[in-house]
């Protein structure tokens, strides 16, 4: 039979050890939004829909009470928001002579470039979760096909106003690195999570601090640059935009194809906004690995794999602590 896979002539060559715990250590470095969700998991055998209960607030009034006059009952009820998992996962076929006669350990190169792909699919799912919310701001105009003016102060104060008129806490823990469920407190603030070719925009902006001016707290990632007010900047190439979605007057911002504006979207999140979801024993992707084993399809022992998978889904909690900005990226 044919092979598919990686072959010798394929790879490059150097060094490395192969080990699931430094696979996922590499994963955990390339997450980010996974760690601000509210997470709980379904039991396995339980089947592939998870459902979030909350309380509907109730009406607050003032009126007094007339004497010997009995009020009407408020009724309590929930809002029921609900999700279904899917299976997610990737492999790499490899060979006995990868095996047997390259320099390297190829298969920890492998599980390295699989870790860094598992993590961007998780990302890359509750990204598209997040990024389709009702509330959207738009740098100028009313439509995405009108924008082409970077993001403003302005902006982002309009964010902040929604998510504190509906309540909104800011963000004060995230999930803790590592195989279980756990939190751990953050300083907290509202996020804005979004492109990294916004950087220069946001380095514009009055009343931006960059972290390295930070003098009481730490970075929350990595890829944070600074904060602008109370809000958090956190920039990656996760957060996809719409290419030539936005107008035919350039104005100085990034153009791919130079017909229209490129359209970089970005979320202003509180605490609790979104959540995530696995299959029990399985949200963390599972590794395997496959040496070249004789088997009755594969007599000579030719063939393994590198491979993960895991069940996963994400989905917006709360539309209200949640908004989407939409704006263009000033071309340098």
């Amino acid at each position: 039979m044919a092979f598919a896979g990686t072959q010798y002539g394929d790879v490059g060559t150097r060094v490395g050890i192969v080990a699931v715990a430094k696979w996922l250590a590499h994963a955990e470095n390339e997450l980010f939004l996974e760690k601000y969700a509210m997470q709980e998991l379904i039991p396995k055998n339980k089947g592939q829909t998870l459902k979030w209960k909350r309380a509907v607030p109730l009406a607050v009034s003032a009126t007094a009470l007339t004497e010997g006059t009995t009020t009407a009952p408020q009724t309590y009820e929930d809002e029921i928001v609900s999700v279904t998992i899917s299976e997610y996962g990737s492999w790499i076929g490899t060979t006995d002579v990868i095996a047997d006669t390259h320099e390297d350990p190829i298969l920890n190169k492998m599980t390295e470039v699989l870790g860094e792909q598992a993590a961007a699919v998780k990302e890359m799912i509750i990204w598209s979760a997040i990024s389709a919310g009702t509330n959207v701001i738009y740098a100028n105009g009313t439509t995405r096909a009108g924008v082409n003016t970077p993001l403003t102060l302005a902006d982002i104060r309009a964010a902040v106003r929604h998510l504190k008129f509906n309540r909104a806490k800011k963000v004060a823990k995230r999930i803790a690195a590592g195989p279980n469920i756990a939190t751990e407190p953050v300083n907290s603030s509202f996020i804005y999570f979004g492109n990294i070719a916004q950087e220069t925009d946001f380095r514009e902006m009055d009343s931006f601090v960059p972290v390295e001016k930070y003098a009481n707290f730490s970075p929350l990632s990595e890829y944070e640059i600074g904060k602008v007010e109370e809000c958090r900047v956190i920039l990656t190439n996760h957060a996809t935009p719409v290419y030539g979605g936005g107008s035919a007057t350039l104005n100085g911002m990034l153009s791919r194809d130079a017909a229209a504006v490129d359209v970089f979207l970005g979320v202003v999140f509180g605490q609790d906004a979104f959540g995530a979801t696995g299959l029990k024993g399985m949200n963390a992707a599972t590794l395997v690995v496959k040496n070249p084993t004789a088997t009755y399809e594969d007599p000579h022992a030719q063939r393994g794999f590198v491979s993960w998978k895991f069940w996963f889904a994400a989905l917006i909690l709360n539309q209200n602590w949640i908004v989407r900005l939409e704006a263009g990226a000033t071309d340098l």
